[in-house]
């Protein structure tokens, strides 16, 4: 993507499009280097 944070929201979306029992993944990778502060509501998603 053009920057971090639209390379993110690409990388979710496509992450919301795959579905398998026990699926995990993370939402707080590269959260730290965004200039929000890094604040992530989830930082782990099961499924």
């Amino acid at each position: 993507g053009a920057n971090l944070e639209i390379a993110r929201q690409r990388a979710y979306a496509l992450v919301a499009e795959v579905f398998f029992p026990g699926m995990q993944f993370r939402r707080d990778i590269g959260h730290r280097a965004l200039p929000s502060g890094g604040q992530d509501r989830d930082r782990a998603e099961f499924r």
